[in-house]
């Protein structure tokens, strides 16, 4: 479901950072990739009495094998899920503890791979001899898929944990985390981009919109980079969601959640409730849902549109709304052409 379609936008314009930096073999995180982390104190699971089990334990290493650690993947159920668990510890060769964290949903990686394998709990990416980078994946809640879950990287380096990175992350392109050319592409939020049936959508005009993020080793380094979102032509949205507003009379509600602002959702509702009249359509209901065009105009798109004759008659009538975007090109007003009456 993850990945229904991956794209990537055309000559695409990056802002390059170091992810975080080096000082004297020491990581240093930087605080706008670790500010959204807080560290949970998992003092109140002793006092109510609940028992942290040590589900896995991985044993890892550096590739001069000088240095060697072990993940522990630990939670509060009897056992380990496919796919969840709740703590990670990191200690040294002698027991001393490096990192923990809990998180109810921390998840496989399977959301940051961009495949459906589950239980593969963390990633590893060597950086140097002495270092290297894990990467960890935590669950978007279920009822809210266009939010995604945290991934969470750690830098080890020599006997040092760092958390380096804490933020949403959607990936947009299967990674190969055992690639020389390792890259991950992101972006920190999915509206948008999820589908209630085809699930997440990555096409370039739907990414167009989206700060997309790239995170890729080069020597003994992450670099961190962005793109910001590009002039957006909102046309084909507005074609999409009102060929669905009259085919799909069951997801009006889901519809007007993706592409149209709370404020004009409510005050469409609120009119076809009190009043019958649906502004989104000018008042018309037997509207033949083929017929959408929209095209932009200035500051606005004109949907122009054919419907039913009453009594009927063998040519359609033709009329046409004015529709307005905000900034997160999100459908915000309608506009009645006859005497520019506009909702909200």
């Amino acid at each position: 479901m993850l990945m229904c379609a991956a794209a990537s936008c055309s000559a695409p314009q990056y802002d390059d950072s170091n992810l975080f930096e080096w000082s004297h073999g020491k990581v240093i995180a930087k605080p706008e990739h670790t500010s959204s982390y807080v560290n949970s104190d998992d003092r109140w699971i002793d006092s109510l009495g609940f028992k942290v089990t040590d589900f896995k334990a991985y044993p890892i290493s550096s590739q001069n094998n000088k240095y060697h650690c072990t993940v522990r993947i630990e939670g509060l159920q009897e056992k380990v899920e496919e796919d969840r668990f709740e703590q990670i510890t990191i200690v040294d060769s002698k027991g001393k503890e490096l990192f923990r964290d809990y998180d109810e949903m921390f998840g496989g990686t399977f959301l940051l791979r961009g495949d459906q394998n589950r239980d593969i709990y963390f990633e590893k990416i060597d950086l140097d001899d002495n270092s290297f980078a894990l990467f960890f994946g935590k669950w978007f809640f279920s009822c809210c898929p266009q939010e995604p879950g945290d991934m969470m990287i750690i830098v080890v380096s020599k006997n040092r944990a760092t958390l380096v990175y804490n933020g949403p992350a959607c990936v947009i392109a299967p990674v190969d985390f055992k690639s020389d050319n390792f890259s991950i592409e992101f972006v920190d939020n999915a509206i948008g981009l999820y589908d209630e049936e085809r699930g997440f959508i990555f096409t370039p005009e739907r990414l167009a919109r989206h700060t997309v993020y790239r995170i890729y080793k080069e020597g003994n380094m992450l670099k961190f980079m962005s793109r910001e979102p590009t002039s957006y032509n909102a046309s084909g949205d507005i074609l999409r969601f009102y060929r669905g507003y009259q085919t799909e009379f069951k997801k009006v509600d889901s519809l007007m959640t993706v592409y149209c602002t709370p404020e004009l959702k409510d005050c469409l509702l609120e009119t076809i409730n009190t009043s019958g009249y649906d502004f989104a359509t000018n008042g018309y209901a037997d509207i033949y849902p083929e017929s959408f065009r929209v095209v932009k105009r200035g500051d606005k798109y004109v949907v122009s549109f054919e419907y039913k004759k009453w009594p009927v008659s063998n040519e359609p009538g033709k009329d046409s709304i004015y529709v307005k975007v905000n900034k997160d090109n999100k459908i915000s007003q309608i506009i009645r052409p006859s005497d520019n009456y506009i909702v909200p």
